[in-house]
């Protein structure tokens, strides 16, 4: 932060982290979903692996780019099927992992409980 006559101004976003943007802490994770993009192009179905999430948002590991705004319906699969339902997720961010790997930083559209996302990882955990 800098300040000027005693006061703090907060730093501009560009030079925050993307955690300290973050509104919510992601957990590691490795789950793995499938989902579809929505809309006249989503009756193509495909796999990605949840790198993190939490409850405001999941980063999916894909192996193609898909372009910010895009809104996907994903099912993530919890130990109980309680989450067995389709999640829409507005993709925010993209990043290129590796060749063949992209990073999607995605937004729930309605944001998942607490109680969900502990379901979710404690399901990950199980698999490792």
């Amino acid at each position: 932060m800098s300040q000027r006559n005693g006061y703090s101004e907060p730093e501009p976003e560009s030079k925050l982290t993307e955690a300290e943007r973050r509104a919510a802490q992601r957990f590691q994770c490795d789950l793995v979903t499938t989902g579809h993009v929505l809309g006249p192009r989503g009756n193509i179905s495909w796999v990605a692996k949840v790198a993190n999430i939490s409850t405001h948002g999941v980063g999916l590991l894909y192996r193609s780019r898909v372009k910010p705004g895009t809104v996907l319906v994903i099912t993530l699969q919890g130990a109980n099927h309680k989450l067995s339902r389709p999640l829409p997720v507005r993709v925010m961010h993209v990043r290129q992992e590796s060749p063949d790997t992209w990073l999607l930083g995605c937004e729930f559209v309605r944001r998942i409980n607490e109680e969900d996302l502990q379901t979710l990882l404690a399901q990950s955990q199980s698999l490792e």
